[in-house]
């Protein structure tokens, strides 16, 4: 049982035996929140989601680019990765900058997509949720690892925001067109 055709072609790489039967499931986890697809023309709220990797600092340049270059046009939510012991440094760093904070052990992730219209994330499988929610996904190398691990921006799920410069670019297109993303995640859920 695989998500989809990009699970199926790296299992053929890897040698799968030709008699294996293989089922492409999709992502379960994500049929509950099927009718809550953004339908939103326009971005206007960004979550802003990290992982235990990502640096703090650089968060919160990130969050002085977009309070000072986009006119702070959107509800911008940080969300730290459910796993992260700095949570309570994050909460502070929210509030610092006046944005909202999403406990991610309080609300899961596709809730939390279902009231964003774009994120940005570094080396996370939100991308692949937020697509799915029809939620655009910017990806950005917080921790400077220089990777893509999943594939995300090489199969153009999600947009690279390769500095911060280009996803203040990225954010002030958005808030006047957003593009509806859903296809993407077809070969990672399927």
């Amino acid at each position: 049982f695989l998500n989809g055709r990009n699970a199926l072609n790296k299992y053929q790489k890897a040698g799968i035996c030709s008699s294996t039967s293989v089922f492409l499931t999709g992502i379960p986890k994500f049929d509950k929140y099927a009718k809550q697809v953004n339908t939103a023309s326009v971005v206007e709220s960004l979550g802003i989601c990290t992982n235990r990797l990502d640096s703090i600092r650089q968060t919160e340049e990130i969050l002085e680019e977009v309070v000072e270059n986009t006119n702070f046009r959107f509800n911008v939510s940080l969300r730290p990765h459910p796993s992260d012991e700095r949570r309570d440094q994050w909460a502070e760093l929210a509030a610092d900058y006046g944005v909202d904070f999403s406990n991610a052990q309080d609300v899961d992730s596709f809730q939390f997509l279902s009231q964003m219209d774009a994120i940005i994330a570094g080396a996370s499988g939100i991308h692949l949720e937020a697509c799915l929610m029809n939620v655009v996904p910017i990806f950005f190398d917080f921790a400077n690892i220089g990777s893509d691990r999943y594939g995300f921006v090489d199969n153009k799920l999600a947009i690279e925001g390769g500095s911060m410069k280009e996803i203040i670019v990225t954010l002030n297109r958005l808030f006047n067109e957003k593009p509806d993303v859903r296809e993407r995640a077809k070969p990672f859920c399927e």
